[in-house]
């Protein structure tokens, strides 16, 4: 008995080697549940204590770090994401930030919860049902197990699609495939070839209108959480006369469950002998440009606010100088203010963006700097700033209502005397 019971132990021990190799653990400040458990995995695994702490590292993303070179921690950035034609994929995961934090497999824990990325959807559940969670990434009838809602208690979330036959595994419809995603509200089939000049980052009048605003009944409607459409191939390559190098600029808004992001990835490619579209150094630029966002501040909110505040749209915190409107509207401000002005005034204040509020109305209008990078690389990725709509908070309220009022962006790539690439508008 003794000896099965040393053997009981020397089997405990093995196991818990094993997780502690499979787990990278994020700077964690107190011991995570996850250390219980066995994620058994090709890969480490980033592992956080809660899902708090995902949220800050994806917000912190530098756009740099994607290996953990210091533990072998390899990213589904670098790997996976970095397939030719990957982004083409109906399941593609866009967000380089949200790709960091996912190793090769697609995996990262948090608390006692994994998520696995599959081609139909997120996988969450308990980390030590990961290989019930693989196996069911892996199956065809995944789709039809997942016919009705659920709410998943970690996340607080009750957009989950329940899966059929197992109580603790949910699915996040990231990809619209399961529930279907409807596509007549966003078009981006009109996407427009960049023909003006690089240097003026301006933007063509006939450029599309991307506006999550439909009429139906007589009524106008809102969708802040709706998915951008993914065009076909052959809309995302704009290419060049010599019919081997293209532009490929895509703009995307994915919801992962646990966080939300919204971008503009631009690359330069070159045709290779197999047919695939690879990655090549070009002379690129790459704008999010005439941002405003417009809030609409609770009734009881006095002026009391100091010149200089933090702002939160969304999950996003921004340092904001406030001004008031003075004798004008805000409608005066959008009409005349220039982004020159805005970034002029932003950089002098050491702020990310300009405020005005009409303290009478209780509203307010903040412009962020454009954002404009040009360089000889082979892709330019830009995060948006803010999210499209949603609830904001700052000093003395945390119930506001904010929507962005405009947004210009454009990825384009400069070859000879050709230039190609993609500018579009969305207004509200």
């Amino acid at each position: 008995m003794k000896t099965a019971n040393n053997s009981f132990f020397i089997i405990i021990s093995i196991i818990s080697l094993a997780l502690l190799s499979a787990c990278s653990n994020e700077t964690l400040d107190s011991p995570s549940s996850i250390s219980d458990q066995t994620i058994n995995s090709s890969y480490k695994i980033r592992c956080f204590a809660s899902a708090e702490e995902v949220v800050s590292a994806f917000n912190n993303y530098s756009g740099t770090a994607q290996t953990r070179a210091e533990d072998g921690f390899v990213s589904y950035l670098e790997t996976v994401m970095s397939e030719p034609g990957y982004d083409d994929l109906p399941y593609a995961i866009l967000s380089d930030a949200f790709g960091s934090l996912l190793n090769k497999d697609g995996e990262l824990a948090f608390d006692n919860n994994l998520i696995h990325v599959s081609k139909y959807g997120l996988l969450y559940g308990p980390v030590e049902e990961a290989a019930i969670i693989r196996n069911l990434a892996q199956d065809e009838k995944l789709p039809s197990l997942c016919t009705s809602h659920g709410y998943y208690e970690p996340l607080d979330n009750d957009h989950f699609f329940k899966v059929k036959g197992y109580d603790n595994i949910y699915l996040y419809d990231t990809f619209g495939i399961v529930g279907g995603c409807d596509t007549s509200i966003v078009t981006r089939s009109d996407y427009t070839m960049y023909t003006g000049h690089v240097e003026q980052h301006s933007i063509s009048s006939t450029s599309p209108e991307v506006a999550f605003r439909w009429q139906e009944n007589g009524l106008w409607r809102e969708d802040w959480g709706k998915q951008f459409t993914i065009p076909s191939a052959s809309e995302q390559k704009q290419i060049f006369s010599d019919g081997q190098h293209c532009n490929d600029t895509k703009i995307y808004h994915q919801d992962y469950a646990i966080a939300t992001d919204t971008g503009l990835k631009t690359k330069t490619m070159k045709k290779r002998a197999l047919g695939y579209w690879d990655k090549v150094y070009g002379n690129m630029e790459a704008g999010i440009i005439e941002l405003s966002v417009y809030e609409q501040l609770p009734t009881n909110l006095t002026n009391s606010q100091g010149s200089t505040c933090t702002v939160t749209f969304g999950n996003k915190s921004y340092l904001v100088k406030n001004n008031d409107v003075g004798n004008h509207s805000l409608t005066y401000y959008l009409q005349t203010l220039t982004w020159a002005n805005v970034e002029s005034a932003a950089i002098a204040a050491n702020v990310n963006a300009i405020r005005y509020i009409d303290w009478s109305s209780k509203q307010a209008i903040t412009f962020f700097p454009n954002q404009i990078v040009q360089d000889y690389v082979k892709k330019i990725e830009l995060s948006f700033r803010v999210p499209f709509g949603g609830v904001s908070q700052g000093p003395g309220y945390n119930n506001g209502d904010f929507h962005v009022i405009h947004q210009k962006f454009f990825g384009v790539t400069v070859r000879d005397n050709e230039i190609r690439g993609t500018d579009i508008a969305y207004c509200y």
